[in-house]
């Protein structure tokens, strides 16, 4: 489906949660023209929904009051998207996901979901993200330890993957990377699906340039290599994966960039860290450039 990111949108019906941030229940909703309408939920799934919460970054997906929604709906008549969609529940956007079956047409050519109601979807978003604090995180989410990290990201959600084994820390080989496994990391660490799965160590050069941001390459052991997600664990240590590391070095650490919800605060924490790393760099690896800032 040719769906971009801006033409989908998750709307707050409910008062109580249009006054949170980040939005995680109302109506899924797409931007067709100039104007957003709903999906008909006759062919709407959990796999739907799923794929959804991931996109805005959330690592999954709840039940909600549907009778609250049917008698909502009731109120006011519904602009419907012409079509339904098929997700196997694995996809990293809705865009990947395949066009389902054509919603019914009245004799005026208006679009109708016989029998259906607005689809909604309620996310479950991670620890960070929480509008109720940790605690209702550590009720779904928490691990018994900690096996996935992020290191060396300018960002919330992004970073080189370590992983934990033998209890020392270790990076992944990018050999077979793909956007499965990095959204099986991505919900693991209670981020949504992921944005991007980096390859080749690219993660650091290219914070680098845009944030003067420069983190140390991976160090220690190449813990996994060839990893092959299907998507549905919920950990990466459950896919199939290959031991051993022959053939990698840390120029092959592989990366992600996760979906996080919308927050507002993104590009406080990149521009505080940006400004660590520079003095970090500044004070430690030429220090002459602090004379040169201050005389300047």
């Amino acid at each position: 489906m040719n769906i971009q990111v801006e033409d989908i949108r998750i709307r707050a019906i409910l008062s109580a949660y249009r006054r949170r941030t980040p939005v995680t229940e109302g109506y899924v909703e797409v931007k067709e023209g100039k104007t957003w309408k709903q999906i008909c939920d006759r062919h709407w799934t959990a796999k739907n929904s799923r794929v959804v919460c991931g996109m805005f970054g959330f690592p999954g997906e709840k039940s909600y009051n549907a009778k609250v929604y049917k008698m909502f709906a009731a109120r006011k008549k519904q602009r419907y998207w012409p079509f339904s969609m098929d997700c196997t529940g694995t996809e990293a956007h809705i865009s990947s996901c395949r066009l389902g079956p054509q919603v019914s047409l009245d004799p005026v050519k208006n679009v109708t979901c016989e029998n259906g109601l607005p689809a909604v979807v309620s996310c479950v978003p991670g620890q960070v993200f929480s509008p109720d604090g940790p605690s209702r995180f550590r009720k779904a989410y928490k691990p018994e330890q900690p096996l996935v990290r992020l290191r060396g990201g300018a960002n919330v959600g992004e970073g080189r993957v370590e992983v934990l084994k033998n209890g020392e820390w270790g990076t992944v080989c990018d050999d077979k990377w793909d956007l499965v496994s990095a959204s099986v990391v991505c919900r693991e660490l209670g981020f949504g699906s992921a944005k991007e799965a980096i390859t080749g160590s690219r993660l650091g050069q290219e914070a680098f340039i845009a944030y003067v941001h420069f983190p140390s390459p991976g160090i220690g052991p190449i813990h996994l290599n060839e990893i092959e997600c299907t998507g549905n664990e919920k950990s990466i240590i459950g896919c199939k994966f290959n031991a051993e590391s022959q053939g990698c070095n840390h120029e092959e650490d592989a990366g992600v960039r996760c979906n996080i919800p919308a927050m507002g605060f993104q590009k406080r924490v990149r521009s505080l860290d940006s400004q660590r790393e520079l003095c970090y760099i500044l004070v430690t690896e030429a220090p002459e450039n602090v004379d040169q800032m201050a005389s300047g």
